[in-house]
């Protein structure tokens, strides 16, 4: 194994712990936290149980590891500029994201209103969201020339933007936990799909 595809696997690696098994051993550890119900960022809120260990050991990480994961899907996309700016924008968006929780934690509850700490919160989600959304659509174009992965990429891009619409619906707010991780776990399983589906010797 290269180097290239060994930082590649190690940082897939931390994204999985840190984004997904220690999020949900966190929510287990909660009773008035529901994975269904409330938003992965509730979990890092100010004053919440656990929080510090979250935005240290899972929001930091997922940020960091995201954009090495995508830095090095991005080199193996040599001379595909569409592809290689859908992945700039993609990792801008989720590693923008989760990055936006660590420096900016929600107020408890994650309510629509509150500090001004929760104002640039929401403001950095709906921003990273559709950036995200754009960049794998933009990536899917990129990699028509494989149609079966540019279409996973698609379906991947349409349910981050279905997850996203719909945890902002009021109607709802009880599965609001459910949309997010449909949008993140889908980003998160794609990337190491991706690992394994483009080559991880740059085409000339």
């Amino acid at each position: 194994m290269n180097p290239a595809s060994l930082l590649f696997w190690a940082s897939s690696f931390v994204l999985l712990i840190s984004g997904v098994l220690l999020p949900e051993a966190i929510s287990f550890l909660r009773p008035d936290y529901s994975s269904i119900a409330n938003y992965i960022s509730e979990l890092g809120a100010k004053d919440a149980n656990y929080a510090p260990l979250i935005n240290v050991f899972s929001f930091l990480p997922v940020a960091l590891s995201s954009t090495i994961a995508i830095l090095c899907l991005r080199g193996r996309c040599s001379g595909n500029i569409l592809a290689k700016t859908g992945l700039v924008l993609w990792g801008i968006g989720l590693s923008g994201g989760y990055l936006g929780a660590v420096l900016f934690p929600c107020d408890y509850g994650c309510p629509a209103e509150g500090s001004s700490r929760q104002l640039i919160h929401n403001i950095a989600g709906l921003v990273a969201y559709p950036v995200g959304t754009i960049g794998l659509f933009l990536l899917a174009a990129g990699l028509a020339q494989n149609p079966a992965t540019s279409k996973f990429v698609v379906v991947v891009a349409i349910l981050t933007a279905i997850g996203f619409v719909m945890m902002l619906l009021p109607e709802q707010a009880d599965f609001r936990g459910f949309w997010q991780r449909l949008a993140d776990y889908s980003m998160f399983l794609l990337i190491l799909s991706l690992g394994r589906i483009l080559p991880r010797t740059p085409a000339p």
